[in-house]
């Protein structure tokens, strides 16, 4: 079996790696920090890439590479590689063989998003290329149902201002989420 998970519109989460440190290697693809809207232009984050950078570093990514717009993340402690594509929109970006593993994850991610021609643009396999699906409490489930998965979800304490960069940390995903399977 493949531990590799894809993440679509990854941002700066990083509960899936943290909360499944068995996966050990994470294909992360987000069209910032050049939109926060696809191929929409005008929303540049100007501080997405220095908010990545110091959200990994706090959960023990170490930034091994930078080629073009592919990062690579290594964490030591868990052996676990996060190779992160930035300015790629999802689904244009994906790639079935690339992005090829067992798990997708949906958290935040609105999976049935409408491309600019008001079409929903979602590979016909995608969905069944997966067996496992990680989401979250946070999260509507919807498009993916009908395949046969493997669910998780990791639900987070509604307490912790998760949203914060100073609260990522690994040490908090740990103390503030829990996973239901």
């Amino acid at each position: 079996m493949i531990m590799a998970a894809f993440y679509p519109g990854a941002g700066t989460d990083l509960a899936p790696p943290i909360s499944f440190p068995e996966i050990k290697t994470w294909w992360y693809m987000d069209c910032q920090p050049r939109s926060e809207f696809g191929y929409r232009t005008g929303c540049y984050r100007t501080r997405f890439l220095d908010e990545l950078n110091q959200t990994m570093t706090q959960c023990g990514f170490n930034l091994q590479t930078v080629e073009g717009d592919l990062r690579t993340y290594y964490s030591p402690s868990t052996e676990q590689t996060i190779y992160y594509e930035t300015n790629t929109v999802f689904p244009d970006g994906w790639d079935p063989v690339r992005h090829k593993g067992n798990t997708l994850v949906l958290c935040g991610y609105d999976i049935n998003g409408m491309d600019d021609n008001g079409q929903i643009s979602i590979p016909p396999d995608f969905f069944s290329s997966y067996s496992h699906i990680i989401t979250d409490d946070l999260t509507c489930q919807s498009g993916w149902e009908k395949y046969p998965h493997r669910k998780s979800t990791i639900c987070y304490n509604k307490e912790w201002s998760y949203w914060l960069i100073e609260e990522t940390t690994a040490a908090n995903f740990r103390r503030f989420t829990t996973v239901q399977s």
